[in-house]
């Protein structure tokens, strides 16, 4: 059961009204007493605290201890700890609140007294801090009274308790998709700062390059006016040399999943951080088709809502049905989530463009149509 105390739920609504980023996580994890920590800490599931700690900050300083917490869990510090990674915890702890406290300062927080900051480690990840820090763990391991896990009385960060593998990597995925869903509704308000924009859109970047396919799509699809002539504006500082629409009206795009028995909840978690990252780009809703050997299942989605893919199936894969569920419709574009592990196509090629995603790295999928684009990586900022 949630652990209640008056001056949290105050700092919560406080931020409810002003930061809904860091609002829309703090509503979903639950809280617990606990005197095992001085200060307060998190593992991804729940946050902690020492009552005593809480009732000694300010209000608005717990208003920031509880974002740093956030921040913990935003940048998954939690999770990199509980890979086995034999990472020194308490040299881990000085990295991250380094990293974190830089970030709540750029967005206007109030932080603690004698919390650890330096502005020589901005920009730098937790990673490449830590780096530094731990050539010298005993020199400043000396600093700090023995028994102290949080140097920088700002809250710890502890292990994710998940233990195998699948489970992280599900707790990664739908983490990735709370954070997404959060910045949309903190955008939608204004209330989003530009450092911590850019920060969550390097933690959550598809790995599919969806700005510049679905673009080209456009530009090869739409029957509105484009521009090479003014580029967009919008993508400029991200280097893509993008086309200018004079009328900005998307044509319908349509999202089909393969839900047949080879696809995972891994997969599917995965697939709809792809999926937010199309919603909060377009700013549209967008029909989903769930499909095995038949529709199995339809729904709309927008930007706002709770992404949660809801499929149905299970069963063996057949990409024809999907086909002929559209064959009436006025859509520019089908993007197809797959596996690829089927051979059951239309015979002849749709009138519409077909981008076919595979989530694995299945190179001997050659559909006779559409452009195959196959599961990528990338570097993340942590």
């Amino acid at each position: 059961m949630e652990s209640k105390n008056n001056k949290l739920i105050q700092a919560r609504a406080q931020l409810a009204l002003t930061s809904m980023f860091f609002a829309s996580i703090l509503l979903r994890i639950p809280y617990k007493e606990d005197d095992s920590c001085l200060t307060m800490y998190t593992d991804g599931t729940v946050i902690g605290y020492n009552k005593k700690f809480i009732e000694s900050l300010v209000i608005e300083e717990l208003r920031s201890v509880l974002c740093h917490e956030v921040l913990h869990i935003v940048f998954q510090h939690d999770l990199i700890l509980g890979r086995g990674t034999n990472k020194d915890q308490f040299i881990w702890n000085m990295a991250t609140d380094y990293v974190i406290n830089l970030v709540l300062k750029d967005a206007g927080f109030k932080l603690p007294q004698d919390c650890l900051f330096d502005i020589k480690y901005n920009r730098k990840s937790a990673e490449t801090v830590y780096n530094e820090l731990i050539k010298d763990k005993d020199k400043h391991k000396s600093i700090f009274s023995l028994g102290i896990t949080d140097p920088g009385k700002c809250g710890e960060v502890r292990p994710n308790p998940a233990k195998s593998e699948s489970e992280k990597k599900f707790a990664e995925q739908d983490r990735k998709i709370v954070v997404q869903q959060a910045a949309s509704i903190a955008k939608k308000q204004g209330c989003l700062s530009s450092n911590l924009e850019r920060i969550i859109c390097e933690l959550t970047e598809p790995k599919i390059p969806w700005r510049e396919v679905l673009s080209r799509f456009l530009v090869e699809n739409s029957k509105n006016d484009y521009s090479w002539k003014i580029p967009n504006r919008k993508y400029l500082n991200q280097d893509l040399y993008l086309p200018s629409l004079s009328n900005p009206e998307l044509g319908e795009v349509i999202l089909a999943v393969d839900t047949s028995g080879s696809i995972s909840n891994q997969d599917l978690n995965e697939i709809a951080t792809e999926i937010q990252s199309i919603l909060s780009m377009f700013n549209k809703e967008f029909e989903v088709i769930y499909c095995d050997a038949k529709v199995v299942g339809k729904e709309t989605i927008d930007p706002y809502s709770q992404l949660k893919l809801n499929p149905k199936g299970g069963g063996g894969t057949d990409y024809r049905p999907v086909f002929v569920d559209i064959v009436d419709k006025n859509i520019i574009c089908l993007i197809y989530f797959t596996d690829g592990y089927c051979n059951d196509f239309p015979k002849t090629e749709p009138a519409f463009s077909t981008l076919w995603i595979l989530n694995s790295e299945n190179e001997s999928f050659k559909p006779p149509f559409g452009e195959v684009i196959l599961k990528g990586r990338r570097e993340k900022w942590l």
